[in-house]
């Protein structure tokens, strides 16, 4: 199955040689290959090359063009391998922030809970004692609330992550 892909992309590499002028260096000089005949210059000096030297420029020829086809895929295969790379990188970005979100929501959450403890504690505590005028109890216990309440968002925002 390759060697049937590399006979075609040969094949159509051929054509296009015959089909476009190709320069194409070969002993130091530089020949110019259209179809079939191959110019030096701007003469056509096909009649005077031997067989040899005729296969040998178009075999140079179809080299430098598979060398081409090559760079062409190393070229692209580079470019969409730079691409994945730079979506990784902002795929762990974003892992990144949201992890110090998530650190950031854990640290509120624990501050929410330790505030709520010693509010209460300090709630009980003047209860116990009976220091709570009834104005205060009302206050008291809006203070426990919205902490709960904070505490509930807090945990919500967490469950997120």
């Amino acid at each position: 199955m390759k060697n049937f892909s590399t006979i075609i992309i040969v094949v159509i590499f051929l054509f296009f040689a015959y089909s476009q002028a190709q320069n194409v260096t070969y002993r130091g000089k530089e020949y110019t290959v259209k179809k079939d005949k191959i110019y030096f210059g701007d003469k056509d000096i096909t009649a005077t090359l031997t067989v040899d030297q005729i296969t040998n420029i178009k075999n140079r020829l179809n080299e430098n063009l598979v060398i081409e086809k090559r760079i062409k895929i190393a070229e692209k295969e580079k470019s969409n391998a730079e691409k994945k790379l730079k979506k990784a990188e902002k795929k762990r970005k974003q892992a990144e922030q949201a992890l110090k979100k998530m650190q950031n929501e854990e640290k509120a959450l624990v501050s929410y809970q330790k505030k709520y403890q010693k509010e209460l504690d300090q709630y009980k505590k003047l209860k116990k004692i009976g220091k709570l005028a009834s104005g205060d109890e009302e206050k008291w216990q809006k203070k426990l609330k919205a902490l709960e309440e904070k505490i509930k968002k807090s945990k919500k925002r967490l469950n997120r992550y």
